[in-house]
């Protein structure tokens, strides 16, 4: 099977899981809008639409954690509001990145499963976590990722 046909199953069999738990589906996609709404004081919760936003951040940072999700995904859904109420109090930066129109960025950085955590340092990745499939990620796995790291 190609990459693309992988990703489309992996689509429906979330849209399936969405349904069977009666959560609520959001198909909408993101247009790309301005990254310039990202500030790198302390820490930051913000969304990159366009990859040059994001490859921008990485170079710039020492530490940036980042979430890829899906706005299709419940387990992405779920794991989103654990990730913001994290990058609250972190003095490195958290972005998350919406990945429903982003299959270059998917591509790049071999995310298959949303949501996925990847810890980058000095623009490299150091660290990752992708969720598991029907299950997604939950905060204990989102601490042990990042306790080890100063």
């Amino acid at each position: 099977m190609n990459l693309p046909t992988v990703r489309l199953m992996k689509f429906a069999i979330a849209l399936l899981s969405a349904a069977a738990e009666n959560l609520p589906i959001n198909l909408s996609a993101t247009a790309a809008i301005i990254p310039n709404d990202v500030n790198l004081e302390g820490c930051v919760m913000s969304r990159i639409d366009v990859e040059y936003g994001l490859d921008d951040i990485l170079k710039s940072k020492d530490k940036v954690v980042v979430l890829f999700y899906a706005s299709w995904c419940p387990f992405s859904q779920r794991f989103l509001p654990i990730f913001e109420r994290y990058a609250k109090d972190k003095a490195h930066s958290c972005l998350r990145v919406m990945i429903d129109d982003k299959a270059s960025l998917c591509e790049k950085y071999s995310v298959d499963v949303v949501p996925t955590l990847i810890l980058f340092e000095n623009g490299k990745v150091a660290k990752r976590l992708d969720g598991v499939p029907g299950v997604g990620l939950n905060e204990k796995q989102l601490t042990n990722l990042t306790v080890l790291q100063k």
